[in-house]
């Protein structure tokens, strides 16, 4: 479960297309990785105010791939990853 997972960090590899975000959860530390990346949105504007903590993950059909990730942080901001994995395979939880 990501819920209250602190986000330590993203990494975009532009050449490879591959998207990295380092999460602690109250079991460790975890790596999502994600492949054949073709969007990703980081705004970092705070709306609810500062936070670094994730309140939900969800995966839905993209608009320019076959998966759409979205991370809503705990401060009202929504990271998106669009890519073509099946949703299938995407492992979140």
């Amino acid at each position: 479960m990501l819920h209250d997972a602190t986000l330590l960090g993203i990494h975009y590899a532009w050449e490879a297309r591959s998207l990295t975000i380092n999460v602690r959860t109250s079991d460790g530390e975890r790596e999502l990785r994600f492949g054949e990346v073709v969007r990703v949105e980081i705004p970092q504007l705070q709306p609810w105010g500062p936070s670094v903590s994730v309140n939900t993950v969800r995966v839905t059909p993209g608009e320019s791939a076959s998966s759409r990730i979205e991370v809503r942080m705990q401060s009202g901001d929504v990271i998106v990853i669009e890519c073509n994995v099946d949703r299938d395979r995407l492992s979140l939880e």
